[in-house]
């Protein structure tokens, strides 16, 4: 239901401390939406990382630039009557859609749409993770409805934690990564807040116990004041007592919810299409404890398996490891490289391969092992493993199959690409795969770059030419850059 919010500020700015580029990021997002019709902007951060603070920001920014907003909620306990109206409002909008049905959703975001002269329309959704399956459906539904245009969800969520949403929704897909604040940051944020400029050796000690992230720094402030060790003086800001150094802000301060350790690299670039592709392999690894990503160099398997790897880290209780294996030459040297990936010491006296047996052996975890044709004749430690072990789930990338009793392939095919003799709209293109891949990578380069009637025959063309392979996509994106960009 739409809930009228209190008329007060929008967002503070005394928060949005070392949050600059990430706010162009998304002043850019804006800046391409027109083009791209719909999009999706993700905003992740460790918990207590100022990701509501953030979304808070981008609504005011929204709205400054003549979008209309609504902020998805979805919580049970509220009722909603299904003739309800919608009431035109300066004022914050939000909609429950926990009771709610998806056709009459549809119909008054329609209405929405259609009835006023925005820019176009920004759906905000907070912790993303609390939404159901039903409920994430609906907003997947809403945003491929091609009747609606200039139209974009902006989420916030934990770093590894994706959802299907990111996944084929949109032509337009961003993520943001709110980093931890540097000590500097702490030292403004805390003279911005409290009118205060903290000692070096109370910041010091204060930056080790909140890690530099904004609602602990908050709470840590309130817990000290509350226990009369930051006492406020109206002259001098605060005055410290010496007790604060043997307080220990961060037991039990932290959010209880659950993300499995792990080493997965962080992407640098956005994961494009593969939406089927995830889904099959999420289903084989629910049933199969082996499972082998095959196809040749270029075809995207190691990017493919950490995508679903950092999807999964809620399945495994004791962690998700990626173990790069480009540089073992070696097959006696694979369990002394999974071993230290995983942080398992050597027992003195016994040998690394059965130490690592001995590890794992009750462990509920899952091992991403890469580029396995380097080591091919070492297969049979994978079969080694799982025999001694109870519940270790592996995932092997490799441009052969391992060939070993309880493999499940799956044929990593290239990416989508437009039909030559088919005749489509630039839109259309741009949401194939293999044409979107070289968009946002030729974007690295020169952000203006834009696929125009001009220029995409020549890059259907091309993507067809290069068979939908990722790796020579984005190669070409670069080095023919002169050719598409003038």
């Amino acid at each position: 239901m739409y809930i009228k919010a209190k008329k007060d500020k929008l967002y503070s700015i005394s928060y949005l401390i070392e949050r600059e580029d990430d706010l162009a990021k998304f002043r850019n997002f804006l800046k391409h939406l027109p083009e791209m019709k719909r999009g999706v902007l993700r905003i992740a951060g460790l918990p207590d990382s100022g990701r509501t603070c953030f979304l808070n920001a981008i609504e005011y920014i929204a709205l400054r630039y003549n979008y209309d907003v609504i902020t998805l909620l979805t919580n049970p306990c509220i009722k909603t009557e299904e003739n309800i109206k919608l009431i035109s409002d300066v004022d914050k909008t939000r909609l429950n859609i926990s009771n709610i049905s998806h056709k009459y959703t549809e119909s008054i975001l329609n209405e929405r749409i259609l009835s006023n002269k925005k820019t176009g329309l920004i759906l905000l959704a907070d912790d993303i993770g609390k939404f159901d399956f039903e409920s994430i459906n609906l907003i997947c539904r809403i945003l491929n409805n091609k009747r609606y245009t200039n139209i974009a969800l902006v989420y916030t969520n934990e770093i590894k934690a994706i959802k299907d949403i990111d996944y084929g929704c949109a032509p337009l897909y961003e993520t943001i990564n709110l980093s931890p604040l540097s000590p500097q940051g702490v030292r403004l944020l805390m003279n911005n807040i409290y009118n205060w400029n903290p000692p070096d050796l109370f910041l010091e000690w204060f930056y080790n116990e909140t890690m530099g992230l904004p609602g602990l720094i908050k709470s840590g402030i309130q817990f000290l004041i509350g226990n009369d060790i930051l006492v406020h003086d109206s002259k001098y800001g605060f005055d410290i007592k010496k007790e604060y150094i043997n307080i220990k802000l961060s037991e039990g301060s932290q959010s209880k919810s659950f993300i499995a350790k792990n080493n997965l690299p962080s992407a640098l670039t956005e994961f494009v299409g593969r939406s089927t592709e995830i889904e099959k392999i999420n289903q084989m690894l629910d049933s199969v404890r082996l499972v082998t990503l095959t196809g040749p160099g270029g075809i995207g398997k190691t990017r493919l398996a950490l995508q679903v790897a950092s999807m999964r880290l809620y399945n495994y209780r004791d962690g998700v490891f990626f173990i790069p294996l480009s540089a073992v030459t070696k097959a006696d040297s694979i369990a002394a490289c999974i071993a230290k990936s995983m942080n398992i010491i050597e027992i003195q006296g016994q040998n690394i391969y059965s130490t690592l047996k001995s590890a794992l052996y009750d462990k509920n975890c899952l091992i991403v092992l890469d580029n396995f044709e380097h080591v091919i004749d070492a297969a049979s430690i994978i079969s080694d493993l799982l025999t001694s072990t109870c519940n270790l789930t592996i995932m092997v990338t490799s441009r052969e199959p391992l060939r070993i009793s309880g493999e499940h392939l799956f044929c990593v095919p290239p990416l989508e690409f437009v039909n030559l003799q088919e005749k489509i709209s630039i839109e259309k293109s741009i949401q194939q795969p293999a044409v979107n891949l070289f968009l946002l990578r030729a974007r690295a380069v020169k952000p203006d770059f834009k696929i125009t009637e001009r220029n995409v025959k020549d890059i259907i063309q091309l993507c067809a030419y290069l068979e939908g392979i990722p790796l020579a996509i984005e190669a070409c994106s670069s080095k023919y850059r002169t050719n598409f960009y003038t």
